[in-house]
């Protein structure tokens, strides 16, 4: 004779699925964001070797512009240093989406791949020297010249504010400023390419604090004019 399942046992497989979906989940999220964090540390690794070969070729000095409306990001793109734009997209950026979420481009001709505008969760440290607002004119840095240079942080972790130098040109300060923060696409923490170009993590909350933070950069040298 053919057993059928009464309700009562429907309810309790039921119910075990769900306790076992409970258990899993967790665990299922904690390896999804492991996997966003590894291929995030892996786009800064190869921004990285972009911006090493540029500075080979430049004695050392990351791409600058000549006022502070000029992107590094721009100047190694259309200068052949830096052609596949799918690596500025974090995978933990998950609030907002190319072409369609405001907030991660510009829609100049430059951010454009393949057609479409892409999604930048990562800005070039501004102090590096460049026309700063107001008089003050940074002198540039030789990273190979530099004191602590593993301390320095290069590209980062970061979601612009509207209106701001991060979202026209994908570049920012870090050692007087909280917007950085707000690129915590990894659980709180942030990643960070050093300038020795390598990639590590700090907390967001201790990421601009100079006294706490494995990455510091006091302000550099400036010129009055």
């Amino acid at each position: 004779m053919k057993k059928t399942f009464t309700l009562i046992e429907l309810l309790v497989v039921i119910a075990i699925i769900a306790i076992l979906a409970g258990m899993l989940l967790p665990a299922l999220n904690k390896a999804r964001e492991r996997s966003r964090n590894a291929a995030c540390k892996s786009n800064l690794k190869q921004i990285g070797l972009c911006s090493a070969i540029y500075m080979n070729d430049f004695n050392g000095f990351m791409p600058l512009g000549s006022k502070s409306d000029s992107s590094p990001w721009r100047i190694m793109i259309e200068n052949g240093y830096f052609d596949n734009l799918n690596l500025w997209d974090c995978p933990g950026d998950i609030t907002r989406t190319y072409d369609v979420t405001p907030g991660g481009y510009y829609s100049y001709s430059w951010t454009k791949y393949n057609g479409a505008y892409r999604n930048r969760s990562y800005a070039f440290q501004r102090e590096l020297g460049y026309f700063y607002w107001g008089t003050k004119f940074y002198k540039p840095i030789s990273l190979p010249k530099a004191e602590n240079i593993s301390s320095i942080p290069l590209i980062f972790d970061y979601e612009a504010e509207g209106k701001s130098q991060g979202f026209y040109y994908g570049y920012d300060w870090v050692s007087n400023d909280n917007r950085p923060l707000n690129g915590n696409h990894h659980a709180g923490y942030v990643n960070v390419l050093a300038g020795d170009f390598s990639v590590g993590q700090e907390k967001g909350v201790d990421y601009i604090k100079e006294d706490i933070s494995k990455y510091s950069f006091p302000e550099p040298e400036y010129i009055e004019y």
